[in-house]
């Protein structure tokens, strides 16, 4: 072990023990981007995986190698990103943005990786966070009854809320559920609706499921009885299709209409988003704008332009677009203004940029459970600063 790498270890010690200051994080950046301590670097990495995967992290060996595929673009036809391969050289200035990405994951224990069980779309209440901090949002919705009436959902009490047509509006544990009734079928309307810093999930009449991230709503019937169930959304949601041939399923978003018979797939369709995206996680999918059309299969998505251009469709990482419903944030490569969107949406915040800010890209996973103040840090940059004023979020460069 030659100086440098006393060095390295040094301050990989002081980082997971969460005692180096600024300039040893920035030493320790600086270490890990220089080629020659590549190989150490990830031996450092290994052994970090093994000590600190315990006391709730939940990161596997085979796990970070799958984040790490997903990083470098396994299978992406961009001649700039090299696969994670130990038979080809790696472009190193790639392999040390992830290995910051993965410092932070172990040594921030704020987040969390699972390889089969979901945590639930429910937040845990926080509790109130000092002055120049913002708690992060909750599990919350409005029900807009067809007689126009509302319902706050966190509130509600549990049981029978309302009787629309011959169908039954229940919460359930906190889950909106509908439950048809024999007798006549009338058509009635609901809405359910997320305001900023609230996400909610319930169940339609057929038994699909539909989950709404911030600043989204849901129009839809109480009751299926006709030859298909047709549902229309606003902002980003995600729907499990409970499975039924003879009743195809199809949910609307700005003039696009996706068909499905029995499939999960997500929508994104926020006004202040450059594209509507839709992205198929499992089944096949029939995406639609005027006479365009995209057939998706999983793990495919595709985008609708702003002039209705719909586009082929293409492989992505759907673990990162999903991630809002299982109560992550989760960036591959994402630019800062992506990323502080879906932090305003969530933490109910207005974002103020103050001059210019350089153009650069981050990786992260972090809980949507903690505070704003402690998101930011995955965003730490020493050109870049951070200042919550309330609900402004100011972000200042140099």
């Amino acid at each position: 072990m030659n100086s440098e790498q006393a060095r390295l270890k040094y301050l990989f010690e002081k980082y997971f023990e969460k005692t180096a200051n600024a300039e040893e994080r920035t030493e320790l950046t600086d270490l890990i981007s220089v080629e020659d301590n590549k190989d150490y670097v990830m031996q450092l990495l290994a052994d970090s995986w093994e000590k600190y995967r315990g006391d709730g992290i939940v990161i596997s060996a085979e796990k970070a190698d799958e984040m790490l595929q997903h990083i470098f673009g396994e299978n992406s036809s961009n001649d700039n990103v090299i696969p994670m391969s130990r038979e080809k050289k790696l472009n190193w200035w790639r392999v040390a943005a992830a290995a910051a990405a993965i410092l932070l994951f172990i040594a921030g224990n704020s987040y969390w990786l699972s390889t089969g069980n979901k945590k639930p779309s429910q937040q845990t209440p926080v509790a109130k966070v000092p002055a120049g901090d913002v708690n992060p949002g909750s599990f919350k919705a409005r029900l807009t009854l067809a007689d126009g009436s509302v319902i706050i959902m966190d509130t509600a009490e549990s049981g029978q809320l309302a009787k629309q047509g011959n169908t039954l509006v229940i919460n359930k544990d906190g889950q909106l559920i509908y439950k048809p009734e024999e007798g006549g079928q009338s058509i009635v309307y609901n809405t359910i609706a997320t305001n900023k810093g609230e996400t909610y999930s319930f169940t339609l009449a057929d038994g699909s499921k539909v989950w709404l991230n911030s600043e989204s709503s849901v129009y839809f019937p109480v009751t299926f009885p006709g030859k298909e169930r047709r549902i229309e959304i606003t902002g980003e949601v995600f729907v499990k299709v409970a499975k039924n041939p003879q009743q195809p399923f199809i949910a609307s978003a700005n003039g696009m209409e996706v068909l499905a018979l029995g499939t999960e797939f997500n929508i994104n369709s926020y006004g202040n988003e450059e594209n509507i995206n839709t992205t198929l996680i499992e089944g096949t999918v029939k995406v639609s704008k005027g006479n365009a059309n995209t057939i998706l299969k999983p793990g495919q998505q595709t985008e609708l332009y702003s002039n209705g251009k719909l586009t082929a469709a293409k492989d992505v990482n759907t673990d990162e677009i999903v991630a809002w419903k299982d109560g992550l944030f989760h960036f591959e490569s994402s630019d800062l203004q992506t990323i502080l969107r879906q932090f305003a949406r969530w933490y109910d915040v207005e974002v103020i940029y103050e001059g210019p800010v350089k153009s650069r890209h981050y990786f992260g996973i972090v809980k949507r459970s903690s505070t704003l103040k402690s998101v930011l840090e995955l965003l730490h940059d020493n050109n870049i600063h951070f200042l919550i004023e309330g609900k402004k979020l100011i972000v200042k460069s140099g």
